[in-house]
């Protein structure tokens, strides 16, 4: 599985996704108080899919020392190991600070 392909899955399966997504908008929205040059909603919202698409990034670089290569071995694994849960449970608790 790629990198993208990962990101996609996680994006489509996580429960949580709209909870990080909500979190980190507010996350960017108060460090952009904090800013004297004040960026825009949309660039706002592209900071916030920044922060999805590294976490995703982590979490997939930490799969795949443990997965083969194949697709079938990614969702075997995540399916086995209830990835899908321990992710979610993880981002409802997230404080990003």
């Amino acid at each position: 599985m790629t990198l993208n392909e990962f990101i996609n899955y996680m994006t489509e399966n996580l429960e949580s996704y709209s909870t990080f997504q909500r979190k980190a908008f507010e996350f960017q929205f108060w460090k952009n108080n904090l800013r004297k040059k004040k960026w825009n909603e949309t660039r706002i919202e592209r900071a916030a899919n920044d922060m999805w698409k590294q976490t995703m990034q982590n979490l997939y670089l930490q799969l795949k020392t443990q997965i083969k290569s194949t697709n079938s071995d990614w969702n075997d694994y995540i399916k086995r190991n209830e990835i899908i849960s321990l992710v979610n449970e993880g981002i409802f608790e997230i404080e990003f600070e």
